[in-house]
């Protein structure tokens, strides 16, 4: 059961880091790099649940891995076009600073959907 919380909280995350991004011109680079706390908040409550999963659950745990994957990699492709075009048309050394921030996030969403939980 608690798989299927990763893939709420993992999509709920990812789902936060698109909508960071694709209202960045609107949010500014503060409230952006605020907003992007909450979401990191999110993937770590998603972190926490992987860490409780039971790998021996079989079926159920592969099946959950491959739903949080594809769920952050669905909500997350979006974002990608106005992510390269924010990148190369920002000169701020805050904005791109926020930009690599959020990539770390993202990057951050795959691996808790991808890591073996702690024994």
């Amino acid at each position: 059961m608690q798989i299927f919380l990763v893939v709420i909280f993992n999509g709920l995350g990812a789902l936060g880091l698109q909508l960071i991004i694709n209202n960045m011109d609107k949010l500014g680079t503060l409230y952006a790099f605020l907003l992007s706390l909450v979401t990191y908040l999110i993937i770590g409550i998603s972190n926490v649940f992987k860490d409780k999963c039971d790998p021996q659950a079989g079926f159920v745990y592969i099946l959950g891995v491959v739903l949080a994957l594809a769920a952050t990699f669905a909500l997350l492709s979006p974002a990608v076009s106005t992510y390269r075009a924010i990148w190369s048309a920002s000169s701020s050394f805050w904005t791109k600073a926020v930009l690599v921030w959020l990539a770390l996030q993202a990057l951050t969403a795959v691996w808790v959907a991808l890591k073996k939980p702690q024994e």
